[in-house]
């Protein structure tokens, strides 16, 4: 009798990436925490989200986190907004106008 797990590739869908879906994300800090941006950080990452860069003057958190937990970083105490980074690509300088 063979292996059952010898067909592997045949016998099973491969496994989703763990990367798909994920969002980049902007996290603004209220007024009530901007001393402790660095606590909602934390916060923000012990409910999923990869923490980039922490702009504690301005109160921003950037980062990334799976689609299905997004909602789930507003409920932390502090937190103001959750907004998906957005981003530009502008043509080359010699292309042509559009």
């Amino acid at each position: 009798m063979s292996d059952p797990d010898s067909s592997w590739p045949l016998s099973r869908p491969p496994r989703k990436s763990y990367y798909q879906n994920m969002l980049n994300i902007v996290v603004t800090v209220g007024p009530q925490r901007l001393t402790e941006v660095a606590d909602v950080a934390e916060e923000l990452r012990g409910r999923g989200m990869v923490v980039e860069r922490v702009l504690e003057s301005t109160g921003l958190i950037t980062g990334t986190v799976p689609d299905n937990l997004r909602d789930t970083l507003g409920s932390v105490p502090g937190v103001a907004s959750v907004d998906v980074e957005r981003s530009y690509q502008l043509p080359p300088p010699d292309a042509d106008i559009q």
